[in-house]
């Protein structure tokens, strides 16, 4: 974790997705030293930009294209936590990236990943602000950082043991 920037989070979001928004506002208002690193495609990073700027005031901003996947896991990387706020429901890539990067993700309920790798850091992106900012402030703490990521790679762990097993049951009936 020493490596880790704690100025440094990561967001991921999606055209369809405007759950992070608040999030982001109050997290800069509260943590003004705050740097986001947005994950979303090109043109729709352009828009985020200018909408994060001039809408919400949310001046330390950098965009990465999906496309450049590799550049951006490597920047990520030194992140101390990640937000993936996704409204509509989805697999979450994004939260099992974080997982393999040693890297919290406050993420939404509605991500499939997310539910299963991180649960105690799922939350709702518009209805429960207040507890995504007290689980924020909860990830201050290096032990407690720690404590998720080791959760959460027990929990790929199990996933990956339950898939081999489920192989190996059905190999067994062919």
């Amino acid at each position: 974790d020493t490596k880790k920037n704690p100025n440094l989070c990561v967001v991921h979001t999606l055209a369809r997705g405007r759950g992070n928004e608040p999030v982001m506002l109050l997290l800069q208002k509260a943590r003004p030293e705050i740097r986001f690193m947005v994950h979303a495609p090109k043109e729709e990073g352009k828009r985020l930009t200018t909408l994060y700027k001039q809408s919400f005031g949310l001046s330390r901003i950098s965009v990465w294209d999906p496309v450049d996947q590799q550049s951006f896991l490597k920047n990520a990387s030194e992140a101390h936590m990640a937000i993936s706020m996704d409204e509509w429901g989805s697999f979450g890539r994004f939260p099992l990236d974080m997982a393999a990067l040693g890297i919290p993700c406050i993420t939404s309920r509605k991500s499939t990943c997310g539910s299963m790798l991180w649960p105690e850091l799922c939350t709702d992106p518009f209805f429960e602000v207040p507890q995504t900012l007290g689980l924020i402030s909860t990830l201050q703490d290096p032990f407690i950082r720690e404590q998720h990521v080791h959760r959460a790679r027990m929990n790929l762990l199990a996933l990956q043991t339950d898939r081999n097993v489920l192989e190996e049951s059905v190999r067994s009936l062919m």
